[in-house]
């Protein structure tokens, strides 16, 4: 039986498939195991062929691969808080990147409280991930985690953990601070996410408002608002206002302004009147000639009688 053979373990390892450049055959003792720190293997994708032998007798010979990697994984998330609602399921991305020399085979895994209670979950939690470091503009690899609480769910925010393990069980990358709010869309509504928006916004432009409340802030920016669209109006009306006064108290405003543009200097009282009389005989002529327009030309008719009468003396 194998418990009273005298097994020993032979290696060999290539830079291609069956071959031994790096190291020949070498026996490794009863024990499948072979410390790699020795060799200082720079990084690649080596071919590892092994047997077992038997008192001068050798097993056939097996290979698999062996790979010396950079690991270096790293999720991302937008960082926002998430709102989900109660009985209505929807996701959240996770991108991976991957900056290691060659490609990773990662195992995904999450934990918390929502976790626990089966509201938030993975369909799948391998991914394969090309390596991203010599690329200018890297095409994450995309993980969606899916929220789908209960419409009985206790309704608040709760935090979600997300675990990447690499390939050789060692490199771990933590996102800890996935956030997510659980709540009711009948009531937050419609004025709820305006709310929270216009809050960023204004926050985001007037750091030193973050302390207050998002209700306090966007009711003073909307009382503000209306405050300068007021104003506005009002100044709208004034300018308006003084504009007609100005031309009811001056009669010769037009001729004035038409006398400036052509000859660079103030009329004469005489000189507006002329002006006034002037325009007002070509408003006569104008209005002469649109009457004209309008009515056309008058037809000429035709007396035939005259010629029935003509007809009749010639015949006599």
């Amino acid at each position: 039986s194998w418990a009273v053979m005298n097994i020993t373990y032979w290696i060999r390892i290539g830079s291609s498939d069956w071959h031994g450049d790096v190291l020949d055959w070498t026996p490794v003792g009863p024990d499948p195991e072979f410390p790699l720190a020795d060799l200082n293997l720079s990084f690649g994708i080596y071919s590892v062929q092994y047997m077992a032998e038997n008192n001068g007798n050798f097993s056939r010979v097996s290979q698999s691969r062996l790979k010396i990697n950079d690991y270096d994984i790293e999720p991302r998330w937008n960082g926002e808080v998430e709102k989900f609602y109660r009985g209505k399921g929807s996701g959240i991305r996770v991108e991976l990147f991957n900056w290691a020399t060659f490609s990773d085979n990662v195992t995904v895994k999450l934990s918390g409280e929502v976790v626990d209670r089966k509201w938030v979950y993975l369909n799948t939690d391998h991914y394969a991930v090309k390596t991203h470091r010599m690329l200018s503009e890297p095409e994450p690899s995309v993980v969606m985690i899916t929220v789908f609480p209960p419409k009985d769910a206790g309704k608040g925010t709760y935090s979600i953990t997300l675990t990447v393990t690499s390939e050789d069980g060692e490199t771990v990358a933590v996102l800890d601070n996935i956030t997510i709010k659980i709540t009711d869309k009948d009531q937050e509504g419609f004025g709820g996410e305006i709310t929270d928006t216009l809050h960023g916004l204004i926050t985001d432009i007037f750091p030193f408002l973050k302390p207050l409340s998002p209700n306090l802030v966007s009711a003073v920016f909307l009382m503000f608002a209306l405050v300068i669209v007021g104003l506005i109006v009002l100044l709208g009306i004034y300018v308006y206002r003084r504009s007609r006064i100005k031309d009811e108290k001056d009669p010769y405003a037009e001729q004035r302004q038409l006398y400036r543009e052509l000859y660079g200097s103030e009329p004469t009282q005489e000189q507006l009147e002329e002006m006034m009389k002037e325009s007002s005989v070509v408003d006569e002529v104008m209005s002469d000639l649109s009457e004209v327009e309008e009515e056309g030309p008058k037809e000429k008719t035709f007396d035939e009688s005259f010629l029935e009468s003509e007809k009749g003396n010639r015949e006599e």
